[in-house]
């Protein structure tokens, strides 16, 4: 599928050749180490499973710089005029996806893996990195990136000067352990491609060409590409227990999956006395916690039905479970046993001393009793009945306080006078004082006739319990 140049994750300005990126890189090292003196020379060539590597050589000022050229063996995007085309290669060629539904991804990785990269030369866990772009070859885009160069991969330095001394061998195991824990907790990151193969070792060598233990004696790591080493946020949480606790579950799942390479391909694992005091600091018993259970389910490979770590032991370590949750468990038993062991035959008389327990794992849901499901319209209905039973209490309260000021009235209907328990003062003034009229009492009796004079005397007067006069306005 072909995509326009206008994505701002695809390179619009690629280098047109090798020259051009190390002369890019070259810029950077003047300003840092000053002029360059002579021109490069090449000192070596390494082909690995991806990519081809040569390292050079140059005086830069005082300082003698050696830096490796490593270009992909595989174009990651291929021009068609004024369009891009991505490439899409995996680890395993039948895992190759080239369906359009994977566009989104791959440009997120090429995105990702250049982050990757400069944040990890940011944080000190890479070499140097001197250019990271792409390089027009023909009509592909090839990834290149120029860096640092070290001696040898770790995995060469073992093979060659084996683990060294005992000084030695704690330094590699410090170093090792450090890098892991400051992946995931200033990067938020975890890589499960972790391999010997993946770390460089730069040195100093003595006049026989042996390894010597200073302050040049540096690890390091590389192939920081997104479609391996991925962030994650439960690696940055806000609270700070459940944040250090997950950073520490994810740097010790890391240095296992090293120390199973230490222990499966040479026989001799440097990292088993930090893995013992990790499992010695939780007690007797080592609990499997929900976080470290979760990184071997973080993620499914394209059309594969395991996670990455598991597949990555299955591929290196020769371990064959299915991905069940009982499976699961024991195939992180087994990888934390044989971390812990030196070699072989230290597993033999240790590993059923080892006792490991499965803790946390997915939580059972609680019984709730559902909610029924309301529709839109009885919600509405239900509305408009609650807004008429308003309006009605609303409407007969209104009648009852007409009802209510028609009682207290002191005039009669008809125009008939207020009957008063007191003359008129015309009354009193046309009468002679020498002969009073008497004044009639007022009649406490209440005058409520029957249903039946009620309707023949509608609105004749009477007078309530309380002594207040009106008129009768029964509605028949």
């Amino acid at each position: 599928m072909s995509i326009s140049v206008s994505d701002s994750r695809i390179p619009n300005d690629p280098v047109q050749n090798i020259a051009s990126a190390i002369n890019i890189a070259t810029d950077r090292l003047r300003i840092k180490y000053g002029t360059p003196e002579d021109s490069a020379i090449r000192i070596a060539t390494r082909e690995g499973s991806s990519n081809s590597v040569d390292v050079y050589e140059r005086k830069f000022g005082s300082k003698v710089i050696k830096y490796a050229v490593r270009i992909g063996k595989n174009p990651s995007f291929r021009i068609q005029g004024n369009l891009f085309q991505r490439v899409r290669v995996t680890l395993l060629s039948e895992y190759a996806d080239y369906s359009d539904s994977s566009r989104e991804k791959f440009l997120k990785e090429t995105y990702d893996s250049e982050r990757n990269w400069r944040l990890a030369d940011e944080k000190g866990l890479s070499p140097e990195l001197y250019f990271y772009g792409y390089i027009k070859q023909g009509n592909n885009l090839v990834l290149c990136t120029i860096s640092e160069a070290f001696n040898m991969d770790l995995s060469g330095f073992i093979h060659t000067h084996g683990f060294g001394n005992e000084a030695m061998q704690k330094n590699i195991a410090a170093q090792l352990i450090s890098l892991f824990n400051e992946m995931a907790k200033d990067m938020s990151m975890i890589c499960f491609d972790i391999k010997p193969a993946n770390t460089v070792i730069k040195f100093d060598e003595d006049s026989q060409g042996r390894p010597i233990l200073n302050e040049n004696f540096i690890i390091k790591l590389i192939d920081w590409d997104a479609d391996w080493c991925r962030d994650y946020k439960f690696l940055r949480l806000r609270d700070e227990v459940p944040r250090e606790a997950n950073q520490k579950a994810a740097a010790t799942a890391m240095i296992m999956v090293m120390a199973n390479f230490f222990y499966y391909y040479y026989d001799f694992n440097i990292l088993s006395k930090h893995m013992k005091a990790f499992y010695n600091s939780e007690g007797n018993t080592f609990n499997i916690t929900k976080v470290m259970m979760n990184l071997f389910e973080a993620g499914f490979l394209d059309g594969v039905n395991t996670t990455e770590f598991a597949f990555m032991a299955s591929h290196y370590f020769r371990m064959d479970f299915n991905t069940g949750l009982t499976d699961q468990a024991k195939f992180l038993r087994e990888m934390l046993k044989r971390s812990m062991c030196k070699n072989e035959t230290e597993y033999q008389s240790i590993a059923n001393n080892i006792n490991i327990t499965l803790r946390g794992g997915k939580k059972q849901k609680k019984k709730t009793r559902r909610k029924r499901k309301i529709s839109k319209t009885k919600k509405k209905n239900k509305k408009n009945k609650k807004t008429r039973s308003k309006k009605k209490r609303k409407k007969k309260t209104k009648r009852k306080s007409i009802k209510k000021l028609r009682g207290s009235r002191k005039i009669l209907k008809g125009g008939e006078e207020p009957i008063s328990e007191y003359p008129s003062e015309s009354e009193s003034e046309s009468e002679p004082e020498s002969e009073p009229q008497p004044q009639a009492q007022p009649n406490t009796r209440s005058i409520r006739p029957t249903r039946i004079e009620r309707r023949e005397t509608r609105n004749l007067p009477y007078q309530n319990k309380k002594g207040r006069f009106g008129y009768l306005n029964k509605r028949l």
